[in-house]
């Protein structure tokens, strides 16, 4: 498609038109959610359960999209791979959980002066180091 051609630019202009910003997006639903308050502030205890139980029931039609991937990957990986998968994905939570509680148990008690010196430190010192000389 030529992005020079008037054509192509009337497409354009009739997009932004029809499209709202991120901000008349947030303000629509702000005056959406104001006319919608009062009738869930009057609702009775059965009332807010049954709107909950929609509200909850639509977020899994949402969600099927994301069981439609899942069940995608799981017919294109064998067994095997699914399990190097998994494992891979474990040892991964595993070293980031560790490493956390490295940082918090170990670290914090070790002598800072001791310590290497990070990369942007030593770019730190070397821009300054006449600074550092005098």
């Amino acid at each position: 498609m030529d992005t020079k051609s008037d054509e192509f630019k009337l497409m354009i202009k009739k997009m932004n038109l029809e499209s709202k910003t991120e901000y008349e997006q947030h303000k629509e639903n702000q005056e959406q959610f104001k006319q919608l308050m009062p009738l869930l502030a009057n609702l009775d205890e059965e009332e807010m359960r049954i709107f909950i139980h929609l509200l909850e029931s639509k977020n899994n039609q949402m969600n099927q999209s994301k069981l439609l991937t899942t069940t995608l990957i799981d017919e294109a990986c064998s067994d095997l791979e699914k399990k190097k998968l998994a494992r891979l994905s474990e040892d991964e939570n595993f070293a980031l959980k560790n490493m956390y509680k490295h940082k918090k148990d170990t670290m914090q008690y070790a002598k800072k002066e001791r310590m290497p010196i990070d990369e942007s430190k030593v770019k730190d010192l070397l821009r300054n180091q006449h600074i550092f000389r005098d």
